[in-house]
């Protein structure tokens, strides 16, 4: 058999796994039956990106019932359309509902290649335990096939695990307490047991600044950025309505509600005094502070550089030793701070 390129009659020997592939795949389907079944062991080999989609989208449109198996993170995002079976760190093998992982599927189909993937309920969650993971482990996270994939939000978050969780498979999880379907949340962490992590009460920031001595307010509000930190000065001012924004003059017009008012600021609330055109304003404060990965990543950083870890260790240190377990890892008393 030959293939023509640049009018030179080629032996198809000659060509690239890739294109021998899908010249296979071509004669097959001149030869198929009534009811055809093709079989296609890692679609991705010999194949660039934009062949994968375009040899996953023709077997998708075919008349054939079609098997593959991938390790492809564009064939597993092209696939949108097809039922997605996933082999978890235990060996079990699942259906993953189609329509409730379709996002997380386009978005960030290397979960679903992962070793163990962890769903963090949002971008502050995902850089924090990233980090908090990164000091329980002696490599890398990814070394260890670890894939930590940010929820999108609670409801988001909850939706996604529910979905993995339906088919038998053992992922991990990082969420807040937001006292939303707490029946649903309890059969999750039955179902994953200690991979499924929950703060006891409140958000990321709540749990963290709850912990945080009066006289270290300053060095938690301090970043290596000289303009994020005077941004964050700004944001507790302006919610005291203060023209100052030095931290003595905010510490003094806060008094002892200086906490609730770091609270409030890092995780966006809305104070209800406010008009309806600052309202955005005021929720865009969170994103001044941790409501990013870098925010998230800071904030585990913060809790060690300050000694906050010993109060939160006995509520974290069971997840981490709950992900060390998954990927064959004995078991350890603390992180390396």
């Amino acid at each position: 058999m030959t293939a023509e390129r640049e009018g030179v009659q080629l032996p198809l020997a000659c060509w690239g796994s890739g294109t021998r592939r899908i010249a296979a795949l071509a004669i097959a389907e001149q030869n198929q039956g009534e009811a055809p079944i093709t079989l296609v062991d890692e679609i991705e080999r010999g194949l660039e990106p934009y062949r994968q989609r375009s040899l996953i989208e023709k077997l998708q449109t075919s008349k054939s019932q079609v098997f593959v198996t991938t390790h492809s993170p564009t064939a597993i995002s092209a696939a949108s359309s097809s039922s997605l079976w996933y082999v978890d760190h235990t060996g079990k093998i699942g259906c993953l509902h189609q329509t409730k992982l379709a996002r997380h599927r386009k978005s960030d189909p290397e979960m679903f290649l992962a070793r163990l993937a962890i769903v963090a309920e949002g971008i502050t969650e995902l850089g924090f335990i990233s980090t908090i993971l990164g000091r329980a482990f002696p490599l890398p996270l990814q070394s260890y096939g670890i894939h930590i994939s940010d929820g999108g939000g609670h409801e988001s978050a909850l939706g996604i695990l529910e979905a993995l969780a339906e088919g038998g498979l053992h992922f991990g999880g990082f969420v807040d307490e937001e006292g939303k379907h707490p029946t649903r949340w309890q059969s999750l962490e039955k179902s994953l047991g200690q991979l499924m992590f929950r703060w006891k009460s409140g958000c990321t920031e709540e749990c963290i600044l709850a912990s945080v001595k009066e006289e270290q307010f300053e060095d938690f509000l301090t970043h290596d950025d000289s303009h994020k930190t005077n941004f964050r000065l700004r944001t507790l001012a302006d919610r005291l309505s203060l023209q100052e924004k030095d931290f003595a003059a905010i510490k003094a017009k806060a008094g002892n509600g200086l906490r609730q008012l770091i609270t409030e600021a890092a995780t966006g609330s809305i104070p209800s005094t406010v008009k309806e055109e600052e309202k955005k304003q005021y929720k865009a404060h969170a994103g001044t502070w941790f409501k990013s990965v870098d925010g998230g990543q800071e904030l585990a950083e913060k809790v060690l550089s300050l000694g906050i870890w010993p109060t939160l260790k006995p509520e974290i240190i069971p997840f981490c030793n709950a992900v060390r377990r998954a990927v064959a890892m004995e078991e350890s008393e603390d992180i390396t701070q």
